[in-house]
C-alpha cells in the first residue's frame, strides 16, 4: 500500500478499551509487564492466562480501581483513575466471587442492573444480540466447571472478561453470536 493511500489515524474510531505498554508492580513482583491491546465496540475481548498472570490486576486498573506503574490505560475515551466519577456509570462490572442471584433469570439480572443506570442498554435487545433469549426466564444455575474469573454486559457494547481456564474461552467462542466478534490478543 502507498503511504498517501494509508488510513489516518484521525479517521480510525478510539478503541473503546486500551492498553499501551501498561506494568502494574507489587513492590518487586511484576505482576503485568508491557501490556499493550485495544478493543473497539462491539468487540469481546478475553485476558487468558494462568493464575497470576495479571488479568484481575489489568482489570482493575481498566475499572480505575488499580494505578498503573507504568504506561497508560483508556477506557471509553477516559483515564480510568482520573476521569472514575465519569467512566463508573459507564461501564458494568461482575466480582470474580458472586454476584449472580441463583433464583432469578438472565432477563431479571439484566433488568435489576439496568437499574442502576440512568440510561441502560435495553435488557431484551442485550439478551437478543447474544442469542439468550430463549432462556431469558431460566433461573441462573452454574455447572461443576469454572467458570469466567470477571465478565459483565457493560451498558457500553463491549465486553471484557478475564479467563484462567482456556475450556472455558473455547465455549464463548463456539457461540456463533459471541464468536463471531472474538479476536486474539497477545502481549507486545
Amino acid at each position: 500500500m502507498d503511504h498517501a493511500d494509508a488510513p489516518h489515524q484521525a479517521d480510525a474510531p478510539a478503541p473503546a478499551v486500551e492498553c499501551d505498554a501498561v506494568v502494574i508492580r507489587y513492590g518487586t513482583t511484576t505482576a503485568v509487564d508491557r501490556l499493550s491491546f485495544a478493543a473497539h465496540l462491539g468487540e469481546v475481548l478475553a485476558l487468558l492466562g494462568p493464575n497470576g498472570a495479571g488479568k484481575t490486576s489489568t482489570v482493575e486498573a481498566l475499572e480505575g480501581y488499580r494505578p498503573v506503574t507504568s504506561g497508560t490505560v483508556r477506557v471509553l475515551g477516559l483515564d480510568p483513575g482520573r476521569d472514575h466519577a465519569a467512566l463508573v456509570p459507564r461501564i458494568g462490572v461482575m466480582l470474580q466471587k458472586g454476584g449472580v442471584y441463583p433464583m432469578l433469570g438472565p432477563t431479571q439480572v439484566l433488568r435489576l442492573f439496568a437499574a442502576y443506570y440512568d440510561d441502560p442498554e435495553d435488557p431484551d435487545a442485550l439478551l437478543d444480540q447474544v442469542g439468550l433469549t430463549h432462556v431469558g426466564r431460566t433461573p441462573w444455575r452454574r455447572s461443576g466447571g469454572r467458570g469466567p474469573k470477571a465478565s459483565s454486559p457493560p451498558p457500553s457494547p463491549m465486553c471484557c472478561s478475564a479467563f484462567s481456564d482456556a475450556r472455558v474461552w473455547a465455549s464463548a467462542c463456539r457461540r456463533p453470536s459471541i464468536g463471531s466478534s472474538l479476536r486474539p490478543i497477545s502481549a507486545a
